[in-house]
């Protein structure tokens, strides 16, 4: 069943335990047509395709945005007690979109929602007690709601979690436990801690120093448009150490002395020593060059 499909077999079932699964997977959005999910949700009302219908517009999914009417389908979806929806009417409160801004108002529908074991919720409550949002900074507090949503699989609560132990801020610094949070959310393909990771591999913290596991990891990051794995992939190519490590493994990959030219050329691209390129114009053009070959 493609992601649509089943997309509107969870709406039209009012599956909320599942819905709640299905919204916290770094990648939902990919390969979903709002169209379709939009106009399934008008003939099929309940509080779960009111939330989908404020979702749609808080964020100009399959319609033009419209925070007005965000708001109005997040409150019918969220006064009926539907836990995802309470947590994306607090999120609006939270970065004031739509609405002025307000974190006591944020603050209690992110608790309604987590009262129901919303993750993400979970996790946006971390947040505000982690920077003092609203609250008083609290970083044991962001650790107890991160490790909440962390358990039930939240890739950005893993991440923050990770980051907590890798910097020892209201933990003792556990490298150890920074790496496994990171790898848990890296595998579910959250950019932020394919760049951790990248980072931890890059520097030797925690781990052997790996330059091939860390520009895997920064590589993963970049793709997915991240400015600072780009940037530490330019970096890590800077690196005398690394740079070494490189040009000899490609040469040991080198078949031919046309491929060891292009393969070098990355190089000297992704050091942006040719224009000042960005990191995906130089994959682009290393795309070109390879293709040509």
């Amino acid at each position: 069943m493609d992601k649509t499909k089943h997309l509107i077999f969870l709406l039209k079932n009012n599956d909320t335990k599942a819905l709640n699964k299905f919204f916290i997977q770094t990648d939902w959005r990919n390969n979903i047509d709002f169209k379709d999910i939009f106009d399934f949700c008008l003939k099929h009302i309940n509080p779960n395709t009111q939330n989908m219908l404020g979702y749609m517009y808080h964020h100009g999914h399959g319609v033009e945005q419209d925070y007005q009417k965000a708001i109005h389908y997040y409150q019918l979806a969220a006064d009926q007690g539907c836990a995802v929806a309470q947590n994306n009417l607090g999120w609006l409160y939270h970065h004031g979109h739509g609405v002025e801004q307000d974190y006591q108002k944020a603050i209690h529908y992110y608790q309604l929602a987590m009262d129901q074991g919303c993750a993400i919720a979970q996790y946006n409550l971390g947040s505000l007690y982690h920077n003092g949002h609203g609250v008083e900074q609290d970083y044991q507090k962001a650790i107890h709601y991160y490790q909440l949503a962390a358990d039930q699989g939240c890739a950005a609560a893993q991440n923050n979690l990770g980051w907590l132990y890798h910097h020892g801020h209201g933990v003792e610094q556990d490298y150890q436990k920074a790496i496994h949070y990171y790898q848990l959310a890296a595998d579910q393909g959250d950019a932020y801690a394919q760049n951790n990771l990248g980072w931890l591999y890059h520097h030797g913290h925690g781990v052997e120093q790996d330059y091939q596991k860390a520009i895997h990891y920064y590589q993963l990051a970049a793709d997915q448009g991240s400015a600072a794995a780009q940037n530490n992939l330019k970096n890590i190519l800077h690196d005398n150490g690394a740079h070494d490590f490189i040009l000899k493994a490609l040469a040991e990959l080198t078949e031919t002395k046309e491929e060891l030219k292009i393969k070098n050329d990355v190089i000297n691209i992704l050091e942006c020593q040719p224009g000042g390129l960005t990191y995906l114009e130089a994959k682009e053009h290393y795309m070109s060059l390879v293709n040509k070959n």
